[in-house]
């Protein structure tokens, strides 16, 4: 996974390589890993990038979060209110 902002790479997660891990996770707990990480790498990124807080706190907002085209994703991952982010 690679971040771009204005095209410019600033940042990224090699956590997918944890897929083909061969240790006694099975596959789904190690694709719980990889997304946990992807998501955990993506927000420090954009922390940085903001020099703020994020996902911004708004109440009755959610976080959504897909890979590949928005509107005919791949893999869409159920949305997560930001009320259960920010404690």
């Amino acid at each position: 996974m690679v971040l771009l902002v204005d095209e410019r790479e600033v940042g990224g997660s090699a956590a997918a390589a944890i897929l083909d891990d061969e240790d006694d996770r099975d596959l789904a707990e190690r694709a719980r890993t990889v997304v946990q990480a992807v998501l955990n790498g993506t927000q420090d990124v954009v922390i940085e990038e903001l020099k703020e807080g994020w996902p911004p706190a708004r109440t009755g907002a959610d976080l959504l979060s897909w890979y590949g085209d928005e509107t005919t994703p791949v893999v869409r991952l159920n949305a997560i209110p930001l009320s259960e982010l920010i404690e």
